[in-house]
């Protein structure tokens, strides 16, 4: 069973609700909303397959994200653009 991901902002960029808190999940989006009103901002569209992990750079300037495809993609987060694709060669131990 897959499950959905979600994360804060770092505590710094919430006081200042510069930045969203970010979920990903199964569909391979990532969505991000506004802290205070729950309001859907963006969806970031890249992954192949379902988000298995997201989470802020600790100064808040990146988002990554870890997706079933085999990729793990980095975000700038002020921009929503992707700034690099890292391709995992994961294979099956069993």
């Amino acid at each position: 069973m897959r499950k959905s991901y979600f994360i804060f902002p770092p505590k710094n960029r919430i006081a200042r609700r510069e930045h969203p808190f970010v979920g990903g999940g199964s569909d391979s989006n990532i969505y991000l909303w506004d802290v205070g009103t729950g309001e859907l901002l963006k969806t970031l569209v890249g992954h192949t397959s379902g988000v298995s992990s997201v989470t802020y750079s600790r100064d808040g300037t990146t988002l990554m994200s870890g997706s079933w495809d085999n990729t793990i993609r980095v975000w700038d987060v002020d921009t929503d653009e992707p700034l690099r694709t890292i391709i995992a060669n994961i294979t099956d131990a069993n």
